[in-house]
């Protein structure tokens, strides 16, 4: 779809939203530029606004799964960094509240439950027939604290060691699983699960026949493949002014 088309079908969206919603939507960008919380919960909105708003919006490329209590369902809008956030309440995501951020504050939040200290294993625990399972745990339990401490994100590619089954086994039992998943499409498809170690996140990419090319960790707040960058928000925002100014 060209330039002109998208911005056309954007501007007959805006016309079945209210003013009050979008002058709600824009206040969100305010307050996420100003470094603010930039949340509006839309469960006060009728059937009809919400409808529209959920039409208009549309569904991007990232959706989220927070287990735990509560449970939360998350789903990026057409519109990069613009977050539909559904809580144990809502009958489905479109009844929580909208965000605007690289990603939902929520997810902050819970990657942190009950999230395991890494510690290095007696040698005497660790099995003698591992190849390099105890060197990447070593290089994770490293990247973990430089984070912990300057906030350096850090990404380890497991496709380029040699790793037995029993490296897999070892190191997953390491990391363990987390309440998070994610899922990206856009080019190939990618999915995303926290660990129990806070800040270490299994990302593996997929090509359009499924099969896996690339299986990494990422030491990180939240991975690349499924934020928003802020120039992407920024061309959102300019996105929703041009629709709201078009259909006025």
């Amino acid at each position: 779809m060209n330039i002109d088309a998208s911005t056309d079908i954007e501007g007959r969206r805006a016309l079945t939203v209210t003013e009050r919603i979008a002058g709600r939507l824009l206040r969100l960008f305010e307050s996420y530029h100003h470094g603010q919380q930039a949340v509006c919960d839309v469960r006060d909105l009728d059937a009809e606004e919400r409808a529209g708003l959920k039409d208009w919006l549309g569904v991007g490329d990232v959706a989220l799964r927070l287990d735990g209590e509560p449970r939360y369902g998350i789903q990026e809008s057409c519109f990069a960094g613009l977050w539909w956030v559904g809580g144990a309440e809502a009958k489905m995501v479109f009844d929580g509240y909208v965000e605007v951020g690289t990603y939902p504050q929520v997810m902050r939040r819970r990657a942190g439950v009950n999230s395991d200290i890494p510690t290095m294993p007696e040698r005497a625990d660790v099995p003698a027939d591992l190849m390099n399972a105890p060197h990447v745990w070593s290089e994770i339990l490293a990247a973990v604290a430089a984070f912990a401490t300057t906030g350096a994100s850090h990404v380890i590619n497991l496709d380029l060691l040699p790793f037995t089954a029993g490296d897999h086994a070892w190191l997953d039992q390491c990391l363990g699983e987390g309440a998070i998943s994610a899922q990206s499409g856009g080019y190939g498809f990618c999915r995303v699960v926290n660990t129990r170690i806070r800040h270490v996140w299994r990302v593996r990419h997929y090509n359009a026949s499924g099969h896996l090319i690339l299986h990494s960790l990422e030491v990180t707040d939240c991975p690349s493949a499924i934020c928003a960058t802020p120039e992407d928000i920024a061309d959102s925002k300019a996105r929703i002014v041009s629709s709201f100014a078009d259909g006025s």
